[in-house]
């Protein structure tokens, strides 16, 4: 969890990395990957100084029982980034095909 500061969620794909969101104090950051109980796949690179809470998955299972609101306001942060995901893609898709619609020059 980013307690203070700002960071952003970095994607790395061999020597290339891109800067694909932004997080603000108050975020937390890998709760995919304890519910997924996978790696978290992306790097977390601070963009300013940053405070952080390592929270173990025990204690953050534990905080989502005894705290509902918690759990709501981080399936409603996983709702959001699985509709703009899906908006992403859409937009992708609509893409490809208006590039495959397209006249070919030749």
């Amino acid at each position: 969890m980013i307690i203070e500061g700002d960071a952003e969620i970095v994607s790395s794909k061999g020597e290339k990395q891109a800067a694909i969101a932004n997080v603000e104090h108050n975020s937390f950051v890998g709760e995919t990957a304890i519910l997924n109980n996978m790696p978290y796949r992306l790097t977390v690179r601070a963009r300013t100084n940053v405070k952080a809470l390592r929270i173990s998955k025990d204690l953050f299972y534990r905080s989502l029982t005894e705290f509902p609101e918690m759990a709501v306001a981080i399936m409603r942060v996983l709702s959001r980034r699985l509709d703009d995901t899906l908006g992403d893609l859409l937009h992708l898709r609509d893409q490809i095909l208006s590039e495959q619609d397209a006249p070919q020059a030749g």
